[in-house]
């Protein structure tokens, strides 16, 4: 008789067996002569069913951790983005400053050469001379 891992036995009666009497039986109703030969019962075939995908949760404590860093990051970009337009108008700024001082300077330096002591002194060292006294006309 061959032996398997996990078989049980058949319980009830066999269809179209005999019973023994009280002698040799006990109260299963298999004849005696054929308890031992009985077949085994057979495991109920279950049906496969595909196991649920359920979110781990390790699974999320990463997702979490991604969206973080990703938040992250893009805080950093937008904090530098703007602490460098900060610094760009604070040159612009330093830079139109400047440019206000050399615009007063060259305004200082066209009044002076307009005025008549240094255009004479200008052109006697070019080697122009006075052609008369200064001429005055009335204003009508």
């Amino acid at each position: 008789m061959a032996v398997y891992e996990g078989a049980r036995l058949r319980r009830g009666p066999v269809p179209g067996g005999r019973t023994s009497g009280a002698a040799g039986a006990r109260s299963t109703g298999i004849p005696v002569a054929r308890r031992s030969a009985l077949p085994v019962e057979r495991r109920t075939r279950r049906r496969t069913t595909r196991a649920q995908r359920r979110i781990r949760p390790v699974a999320l404590v990463m997702a979490a951790i991604v969206a973080t860093f990703v938040l992250g990051l893009v805080q950093l970009t937008q904090t530098l983005q703007a602490a460098a337009m900060e610094h760009e108008l604070v040159v612009l700024r330093e830079q139109a400053l400047q440019l206000e001082r050399d615009i007063r300077t060259q305004a200082g330096t066209i009044i002076r050469w307009g005025s008549e002591p240094q255009v004479v002194d200008w052109a006697q060292q070019h080697g122009l001379d006075r052609l008369g006294g200064p001429l005055r006309v009335p204003a009508r």
